[in-house]
């Protein structure tokens, strides 16, 4: 006769299946940094949010919810105007921390429209965004990689795999 472990039995019930909320309060790997150029923007859904990437003219990253307010015409394809994203739908003009700053047809943009930010870090040669709680978010939590320093003394390969997989996962199918 061999003995289980109970918890051992008992552990798929308590893992993660389609119905586990995903965590957003946590840094993810967006872009590699050299993806990230200057007057483009870079698309990508992280932990189930549209967003997108652009460089400021000073070459900081920007993290934006890839909707516009007006019509939720995807911003990243739109253009980058100096620090701005134009939306390719009807102009709106949004500044890099997410203010409607100007609609083509009036003279002042309104009030309080805005697309969300994320929180953005560059640490070479990884771009990380904070899908969650902008407020939560703190840069000394971004996971330390020095073997993917230059100077480690690391042979160092980037590039991507896909994977054609399922979106949904069963792990006790019935």
């Amino acid at each position: 006769m061999i003995a289980h472990d109970h918890q051992a039995l008992t552990a798929p019930a308590a893992m993660a299946d389609e119905t586990t909320p995903l965590i957003r309060d946590a840094w993810y790997v967006a872009c590699f940094s050299h993806e990230l150029v200057a007057g483009e923007t870079l698309a990508r859904k992280i932990a189930g949010e549209r967003m997108f990437l652009y460089r400021r003219t000073d070459g900081t990253p920007v993290g934006l919810r890839d909707r516009c307010a007006h019509r939720s015409f995807p911003l990243a394809k739109g253009f980058v105007d100096g620090d701005d994203i134009v939306c390719g739908y009807h102009g709106f003009r949004y500044a890099s921390d997410g203010e409607c700053t100007a609609v083509p047809s009036q003279e002042t943009a309104p009030r309080g429209i805005a697309v969300r930010t994320y929180a953005v870090v560059e640490a070479p040669p990884l771009v990380w965004v904070w899908a969650g709680d902008p407020s939560r978010a703190r840069t000394e939590d971004v996971p330390s990689r020095p073997w993917l320093n230059e100077r480690s003394g690391w042979e160092i390969v980037t590039g991507y795999l896909t994977i054609n997989a399922s979106t949904t996962v069963r792990l006790n199918p019935e």
